[in-house]
């Protein structure tokens, strides 16, 4: 399963419904919540453990660094270092372009309009391990 679950989103009300979905859901993980790209990011490159199997939801619109901004540093900066975590990019937009940007970034599992039902994140956990599962051990 996973070991870790990271919520990046300045939505206090959207961060603490998916958390207590996911706490349903894998009531053994560790959660992790960001407001904003930047201090997940900072978290990914210091703290976190790369042998834990990680799910990252990274909201798009947010202040300080949004889901794209990250995105590009990640890809750019870590993106061939070992890790074990798939991205999850979340939106409530229904923007065409910000779906064609997403498909764009090779880390991305998924894009997933907010809000996120249990339904939603048990396939997006499911397919995160499957995809985990693919990568190469450490």
């Amino acid at each position: 399963m996973l070991d870790e679950i990271i919520l990046i989103d300045d939505d206090k009300i959207v961060t603490t419904i998916n958390k207590k979905i996911v706490q349903k859901l894998l009531p053994n993980a560790s959660i992790k919540t960001f407001e904003n790209g930047e201090a997940g990011l900072i978290y990914l490159i210091t703290a976190q453990d790369s042998n834990l199997k990680t799910l990252v939801f990274l909201d798009i619109d947010m202040p300080i660094m949004d889901g794209f901004q990250f995105l590009n540093i990640y890809e750019n900066a870590m993106a061939h270092q070992d890790h074990s975590f798939v991205i999850c990019l979340l939106t409530s937009s229904i923007a065409e372009e910000d779906q064609k940007k997403a498909a764009k970034f090779l880390s991305v599992l998924e894009y997933a309009q907010k809000p996120l039902d249990e339904a939603t994140i048990q396939g997006l956990i499911e397919r995160a391990v499957t995809k985990l599962r693919q990568q190469k051990p450490h």
